[in-house]
C-alpha cells in the first residue's frame, strides 16, 4: 500500500524492501544491513528506532559478547550457535508441551517479582500506569506527577541518560550504519518513538538529544514524542491496545502517515 501511495504521489515507480525483523534493536538491524541489505543499495534505509527496548537490547548484546558489528564480526561463534540451538530448542518445546508453558510461566513470573521488588519507583510507574483506571474527563496531566530521574545501577535505566553505556553503544551503531548507507549510496532517515507507558508515565527522556543527534549528523527523522504527547487522553488511548503497548489498527494508520511524509521529503525526485 506504501508503495502505490508513495508512486502516486511521487509520479514515478517505488519499491520496498523490508528487511525488518520483530524484536531486534539498532545491533542486529547494522548486521542485516551489512549482510543482507547493502547489496541492493537503495535511495533510502529506513530504520525504526523504539524507546521500549531498543537501548536495552543494544547493551545486553553488547554485554553478551554477541558478534560485535563496530568491530566487523558477523560470525556466531560455537557458544553463541549454542545459545542459539538452545533458544530454537525452548521455542519448539513451548509450542509442544503444556507441562513446559505452565513451568516456564511460573519461573517467569518469580523472576518477574523480584526484578521488580528491586526496581526504582518510576520504573515501576512506567509499567503501573498502563494498567491504571483513569477518568475519561482528565487532562494529560493530571494522569501522574512528573517524576524527576535519579542515576542507579539499575541496568534498564540506561535509557533516561544520555551518557549512559546503552546511549554510547547505540549513537556508535546508528553512526556506522550511517556511514554503510552512505557508501552503499543511499540515504539513512530515522523514525523513532515512545511506548504508551513512557508518553503517560510523563517520565523525562533524552529524545530532544537525539533529535540533536540524527540532524548534526544530516540524518532525516520523524520523532512522535510531539505528536503522543499532545494528544487528549482518549486519542492516545486509540492507538495502543489496552494493556499490551502494541499499535491499533488506528495506531498504525497513523505511524504509516507518518512514514509516507518522511519518506516522500526524503526520496530523490527523478
Amino acid at each position: 500500500m506504501l508503495e502505490l501511495e508513495l508512486s502516486r504521489q511521487l509520479d514515478q515507480s517505488v519499491e520496498i524492501l523490508n528487511f525488518g525483523i520483530s524484536a531486534i534493536g539498532t545491533w542486529n538491524q547494522l548486521q542485516i544491513f551489512h549482510l543482507r541489505a547493502a547489496k541492493y543499495q537503495p535511495d533510502i534505509t529506513f530504520l525504526v528506532f523504539f524507546w521500549g527496548n531498543d537501548i536495552r537490547d543494544n547493551i545486553g548484546q553488547l554485554r553478551a559478547n554477541s558478534p560485535n558489528p563496530l568491530l566487523d564480526e558477523y560470525d556466531a561463534s560455537p557458544a553463541r550457535r549454542l545459545k542459539e540451538m538452545k533458544k530454537n530448542l525452548t521455542t519448539a518445546l513451548w509450542n509442544n508441551s503444556l507441562l513446559y508453558q505452565v513451568t516456564r510461566e511460573g519461573y517467569g513470573n518469580l523472576e518477574w517479582s523480584i526484578k521488580r521488588w528491586f526496581e526504582p519507583d518510576y520504573l515501576q510507574q512506567i509499567d503501573r500506569v498502563i494498567a491504571e483506571e483513569k477518568d475519561d474527563s482528565a487532562s494529560p496531566n493530571d494522569l501522574l506527577n512528573v517524576y524527576s530521574i535519579v542515576d542507579t545501577e539499575f541496568d534498564d535505566d540506561d535509557l533516561f541518560f544520555w551518557d549512559s553505556a546503552g546511549w554510547e553503544i547505540t549513537r556508535k551503531l546508528i553512526l556506522r550504519l550511517k556511514m554503510e548507507v552512505d557508501a552503499a549510496d543511499s540515504r539513512l532517515v530515522v523514525l523513532h518513538f515512545p511506548s504508551e507507558g513512557l508518553v503517560r508515565s510523563r517520565v523525562s527522556l533524552p529524545h530532544e538529544q537525539f533529535d540533536n543527534f540524527v540532524e548534526k549528523n544530516n540524518i532525516a527523522y520523524v520523532s512522535l514524542f510531539q505528536d503522543y504527547t499532545s494528544f487528549t487522553h482518549d486519542e492516545l488511548r486509540r492507538h495502543f491496545i489496552p494493556e499490551d503497548g502494541h499499535w491499533t489498527r488506528y495506531g498504525h494508520r497513523y505511524v504509516a502517515m507518518r512514514t509516507q511524509e518522511l519518506l516522500f521529503n526524503t526520496l530523490p525526485m527523478q
